[in-house]
């Protein structure tokens, strides 16, 4: 499968902050990551990609240079994880799946082993990570200066410094 995801980046041009995404994913998809490959640039959402696998720096967004992109990106992350958490929410909620949960859980107490791995712990997982702010496919947003999946931090660098502010599309396959 395959998700976008928008990773904000501190730069002094559109090439360095696309440099910097390159870097950064250089640096993190080595080893246990839950990806296993991406386009940085957007990919299969990119508007200047022929085929959708070609990393390009084309479609970095510039807070500064074109604000409404910029924002309205930002908007798009926050919606789609609202979306997630509340399909993650149905499918567990689907066959009582809450309670089934609990029942492993307080199953798990009782001899510390599971007997089979059940798609309700998976559900909670999920939703677990997000609500932890641990960068999944998932997120749709990802500050790699903070290494973290929070607005705020951006908020401030748009707040102190807005010409270094940038978004770098990538899509993720996992």
């Amino acid at each position: 499968m395959h998700t976008l995801q928008y990773l904000a980046v501190k730069a002094d041009s559109t090439k360095e902050a696309y440099k910097n995404v390159k870097s950064h994913l250089e640096n993190v998809t080595n080893g246990d990551f839950w990806s296993d490959w991406h386009v940085v640039g957007g990919g299969r959402w990119s508007k200047n990609s022929k085929e959708g696998y070609d990393d390009s720096p084309d479609d970095v967004i510039s807070y500064v240079n074109d604000n409404k992109k910029f924002l309205d990106s930002i908007e798009w992350t926050k919606k789609a994880r609202m979306e997630e958490m509340k399909r993650l929410l149905e499918s567990l909620h689907k066959n009582d799946g809450e309670a089934q949960f609990i029942i492993s859980a307080l199953a798990y107490a009782k001899k510390a082993e599971v007997d089979s791995i059940d798609m309700n712990s998976y559900l909670v997982n999920r939703i677990s990570k997000m609500l932890l702010g641990i960068w999944t496919s998932d997120s749709f947003f990802f500050d790699a200066e903070s290494n973290s999946c929070s607005y705020v931090y951006l908020q401030e660098r748009i707040e102190a410094e807005p010409d270094n502010v940038y978004l770098v599309p990538v899509d993720f396959h996992f």
